[in-house]
């Protein structure tokens, strides 16, 4: 209310999944469908499954998919290039990877598009 307007959602999720990404994208639709009920704005979505040292290739393939498929759904960061160094639990981000963190967020805002 005190801005008037939301310009965009940032979503950065994916961690949790990497072990079961079946669902990823049942839920993140109504996440999506929930937004839309509120404001009709943008949402970003990172590329996110890395955790514990792995990869999850099939969530980043369900993410990548999500952002080609719907017209409203921007690529965020792929946030699985920030390794153990910005990660103080090889999963979250520490001190320096939130920086990181930021600086891929505004780098993927002001492309604002899709690769």
């Amino acid at each position: 209310k005190k801005f008037k307007k939301v310009d965009g959602v940032l979503f950065h999720q994916g961690e949790s999944n990497r072990y079961n990404s079946k669902s990823y994208w049942e839920s993140f639709m109504t996440f999506v469908d929930s937004v839309k009920s509120v404001e009709d704005v943008p949402i970003y979505l990172s590329l996110a499954s890395y955790c514990e040292g792995s990869f999850n290739n099939e969530l980043l393939k369900i993410q990548d998919s999500l952002i080609i498929s719907n017209e409203n759904i921007l690529r965020g960061p792929n946030t699985d290039i920030l390794g153990n160094k910005f990660r103080y639990d090889d999963c979250h981000f520490n001190e320096e990877g939130l920086i990181q963190l930021a600086n891929l967020w505004s780098e993927s805002i002001l492309k604002s598009s899709e690769l």
